[in-house]
Formats: structure tokens, C-alpha cells, sequence
């Protein structure tokens, strides 16, 4: 796993750049995983999962910790010397990937997607810092109810403000199927509500699906120069 690279100036049109992450690293030997970037004093940077595979060759045996790298010129990128930024909770699975992060209130934030270890139950975990590489872990501020209903690990989390509420997004594995929802390959949802970091929680409606296309997955936000979000998905041809 790496993390191709390319640029457009219209969301349109594409210019394929070299490959901004390869794996084989110390803190990442098994493949540099999802992400999301932000830029910090006209630096750019990313924060990646890098993976770990145990010696038994088992690939759903593994551990995951998030990275660190940047950039001066948007093209080549260095990892940060210090990595791992961030390991798992002594309470989480081995799932503990794909970290989502903003700019707030003069600290950046960034949400990770999360498997509680004994109860198997999907969640999203938050983190505060004050420079990208000392994170202080805030506690897990949503939860499924139950694996069945809300899924067993929630993947690609993503957490963003629009007209004055809160919206938090993920791509929950294990959910059950409903009647007229949740019938994808693979699932995207959304739910609108508050966050609140004195707590810190988020509290929102019921999961909706994203998209009630085949397979529209591991979506995530940005805000253009004019402030519009836009959201970028991936579907696979099977």
C-alpha cells in the first residue's frame, strides 16, 4: 500500500505526480495506509497509518501506528524522524487506522477510526495538539451501540462543521443490513449533530448512508479556496 499522488486544478483534469509515500520503513514495513494532510507555516503535511505484520505471515494478524510526514514543494516528501506520532489505546483492537485532521481554535485535532478490543465494537478516537507531533489522546467520542447495528470497526472516520452543526462521517465494517438502507458491498455513513471537546463527545442523529450506490466507499472532505466542501470517494469494479 502507497500513497499515489495527483494534482488538478479543477477537480476535473489530473496530472499524475510521483508516489508521495512508500512503505518499508521502520514504522511502516507493512504499507503506508489512509490518511489525510493540512499544512502548517507553508509546510505540508501528512498524517498516515503505517502497518505492521507479526512474523507469521498471518495478513490479518497486525498492528497498526500513525505517522508523520511533509513537504516544502507538494511533490517530495519526507517522513518525520520521530514517528510513530501516535500508538493505540491499551483498550483497542489491532484496527486503529486512518486519522482524519482540522485546524480549531488555535489546536489541531484529528479523529482515528477504532475497534474497542474486548467488545468488539466500532468507535472514533480523538486527539489534540498544539504542533503535529505531541498528540494527547482525548478519548473515544462516538461508539456504536452494538457490532451488529452500528458495526464492529469504524474505518476512514472524517469530522468537519457545515452550517452550524457538526458532521461526523465514517465507513462502518459489520452492519447489519435494513430494509432500505445498508445494502452496499461496503458501507459510508454520515451523522449530523454537536461536538463537543470539553467532554468530549459527539452526539448526532442515526447513521444514513452516503450513497446508495453499489460501492462508494472511505469517503473523505476538504474546503476549497471559496469555502465549499467537497467530498472524494472510492468504488471498486467488483
Amino acid at each position: 500500500m502507497h500513497w499515489g499522488h495527483v494534482r488538478s486544478k479543477d477537480l476535473v483534469h489530473w496530472e499524475q505526480l510521483p508516489i508521495a509515500l512508500t512503505l518499508g520503513d521502520q514504522e511502516d514495513p507493512g504499507g503506508c495506509f489512509s490518511g489525510s494532510a493540512i499544512v502548517k507555516d507553508d509546510r505540508l503535511y501528512l498524517l498516515y497509518t503505517g502497518q505492521h505484520y507479526y512474523a507469521d505471515h498471518d495478513l490479518n494478524h497486525f498492528f497498526e501506528v500513525q505517522n508523520l510526514a511533509y513537504s516544502d514543494d507538494g511533490i517530495h516528501f519526507t517522513k518525520y524522524y520521530g514517528n510513530p506520532i501516535i500508538t493505540a489505546p491499551k483498550d483497542n483492537s489491532q484496527d486503529f487506522r486512518d486519522p482524519k485532521v482540522w485546524f480549531q481554535n488555535g489546536y489541531y485535532y484529528l479523529v482515528i477510526g477504532s475497534r474497542a478490543k474486548d467488545k468488539d465494537q466500532g468507535r472514533v478516537l480523538l486527539y489534540c495538539s498544539s504542533n503535529l507531533t505531541n498528540w494527547q489522546e482525548m478519548g473515544p467520542i462516538a461508539k456504536a451501540s452494538s457490532s451488529k447495528d452500528k458495526g464492529y470497526m469504524w474505518e476512514c472516520p472524517d469530522l468537519f462543521s457545515l452550517n452550524g452543526q457538526d458532521v461526523f462521517m465514517c465507513s462502518p465494517m459489520g452492519m447489519d443490513k435494513q430494509e432500505k438502507q445498508f445494502l452496499n458491498y461496503s458501507q459510508s455513513c454520515y451523522s449530523i449533530g454537536q461536538l463537543d471537546l470539553s467532554k468530549p463527545q459527539f452526539t448526532g442523529s442515526a447513521f444514513r448512508d452516503i450513497d446508495s450506490g453499489h460501492n462508494f466507499y472511505a469517503p473523505q472532505t476538504f474546503l476549497t479556496p471559496n469555502h465549499r466542501r467537497i467530498m472524494v470517494g472510492w468504488m471498486s469494479t467488483i
